[in-house]
């Protein structure tokens, strides 16, 4: 096969694959789709996979595949500047919505072949129109299909503490700030793992931010700003929030005034973990692994802590106030649209020559028995067929790995293209259910929430929107991030250079990139009748 067309430089894996038979009446013969995969770096080759195989087949086509799991940014740059796509293009973050519409003539528009040979989508595009919502441009053509893969959790974020630290010193979990900064003070002045090295225990350790992690970000410590009832959403580096349906930006509040004297205070005695602003993901993570840290947050404790032993002595606590009286209005990080919508998952190019067949085998992945697999992995090998409508998924084969990473590997999981119906019966793996489990102690804080929660998924805006906001949005973000870093290891911020920072973003656009967003946002809650 040659591979020039698909950029051979790429880390890929090309393969073909395909049926014995086309059972479509719309082909005599299979066809060919040219398909690249865009997958993360664990996951095996497509070709091992039987559910795409039996897709291919159900489909009546042959797949020509390319499989990119790195060095993606410039494989792109260089496929969309040939003008030379595969038929299809699958996968989450593989070509972005302002990359539709800067090559819109390379993208076919698939809203006229949905309602004729995808009934999967059209059906849950009518049961969840937030969905086609998410599909349709601006122009009302679908150059993408969204994925919904329904069972993520509200919040993507959760506070833990070590509670055997708690019980050495005999305190209690920390309700109120002050009684955070009371418990964090005593995890530094007491050698409280017990190494014989007063010095080398963190009290307080968080993601600083984009640097961080792979996703872009705010500063996990600014979740602490939901204990004044501000319902922060983890999984953007922009800080936009709803009140009432009103945008509004956390950098902006003076909560969040408020909370920088606190944490720029834990900073200065030492509290915070000095190396927040230089340290990747991956030693955030070994950080924690080495015992040394008191109260932290991530995904879950076993992201954290590791499974061993560690992992026993941390509790994932609620919402910490920032006095008493905040008590009832405290909410929790919500990050559910953002962790189950996503658009686009896959394009198609408007050069593939049998769009009907292209369509066919999209419209697969919403099949639920199909979605299921394309999230989890392979029936029987990842998933039990129960015979009476219900899955279950499996626990790993190889049981040196944990069920996150066997679901990465034997699937696109959560970068593939998929829609799994909210009829659908399926037990989820044990770390999900340990999710859901640890996120009891945010269900009131979340459900406070309501209609504010962050449709930050689903938002649109046309080309020149965009552009007006990248634009504002390239300063403003510049002046959110320094100021966070300057503010919390250089003592805080007064009221003078508070209201100086407020007038510098005003003058940088702040009021028109909100605009811009509260547009967004009205179009969308127009839409889906909110």
């Amino acid at each position: 096969m040659k591979r020039n067309r698909f950029l051979a430089t790429a880390l890929s894996a090309a393969l073909v694959f395909g049926t014995i038979a086309p059972l479509s009446a719309a082909a005599e013969e299979p066809v060919t789709l040219k398909v690249m995969f865009y997958t993360n770096s664990l996951t095996k080759e497509m070709s091992e996979m039987s559910f795409i195989k039996s897709m291919a087949e159900e489909a009546g086509v042959v797949l020509e595949a390319e499989q990119i799991n790195s060095g993606w940014d410039e494989i792109k740059s260089t496929l969309l500047a040939s003008g030379d796509i595969p038929d299809l293009i699958i996968g989450k973050d593989a070509i972005m919505r302002s990359d539709v519409a800067q090559f819109k003539d390379l993208f076919a528009d698939m809203s006229p072949m949905i309602d004729e040979y995808a009934p999967n989508i059209r059906a849950a595009f009518d049961a969840h129109p937030e969905l086609e919502y998410l599909a349709t441009s601006e122009d009302g053509g679908i150059y993408g299909i969204p994925k919904y893969q329904r069972f993520w959790p509200q919040t993507y974020l959760r506070q833990m503490i070590n509670v055997n630290w708690l019980e050495q010193l005999g305190m209690d979990i920390p309700q109120t700030f002050d009684d955070l900064y009371e418990v964090l003070k005593a995890f530094k002045e007491n050698d409280m793992n017990g190494n014989g090295d007063a010095a080398d225990e963190i009290p307080f350790d968080f993601a600083a931010g984009v640097a961080s992690h792979s996703v872009y970000q705010i500063p996990w410590a600014l979740c602490l700003l939901c204990g004044y009832g501000i319902p922060v959403t983890a999984i953007t580096d922009s800080g936009w929030y709803l009140d009432e349906g009103e945008v509004k930006n956390i950098y902006m509040s003076d909560e969040y005034y408020d909370l920088m004297q606190f944490l720029s205070k834990c900073w200065n005695e030492g509290l915070i973990n000095p190396e927040i602003f230089t340290e990747d993901y991956a030693t955030y993570v070994a950080t924690s692994r080495n015992g040394v840290v008191g109260y932290t947050l991530g995904w879950d404790i076993s992201d954290r802590m590791g499974s061993g032993e560690l992992a026993d002595q941390y509790q994932v606590i609620s919402t910490i106030v920032p006095t008493e009286e905040y008590s009832d209005k405290a909410v929790w990080e919500t990050s559910y649209y953002t962790l189950n919508y996503a658009s686009p998952t896959a394009v198609m190019s408007a050069a593939c020559e049998n769009k009907e067949a292209a369509m066919r085998f999209l419209n697969l992945f919403y099949d639920d028995v199909y979605a299921i697999q394309e999230l989890f992995g392979s029936i029987p090998e990842c998933i039990s067929d129960n015979g009476d409508g219900t899955y279950s998924v499996l626990p790993p084969a190889d049981e040196t790995l944990d069920p996150g990473t066997w679901k990465w590997t034997n699937a696109q999981a959560d970068s593939g293209c998929m829609y799994i119906s909210d009829d659908m019966e399926l037990s989820l793996p044990t770390d999900m259910q340990l999710i859901a489990s640890l996120d009891e102690a945010y269900t009131e804080q979340v459900a406070r929430v309501g209609d504010d929660m962050w449709p930050g998924a689903f938002l649109k805006y046309s080309d020149e929107a965009n552009s007006e906001l990248t634009f504002y949005m390239t300063d403003l973000q510049n002046l959110f991030e320094t100021s966070f870093a300057g503010w919390l290891s250089g003592g805080g911020v007064d009221e003078a250079a508070w209201e100086e920072y407020k007038t510098n973003a005003m003058n940088a656009g702040y009021e028109e990139a909100r605009a811009i967003v509260q547009d967004a946002v009205d179009a969308y809650f127009e839409y889906v009748g909110k």
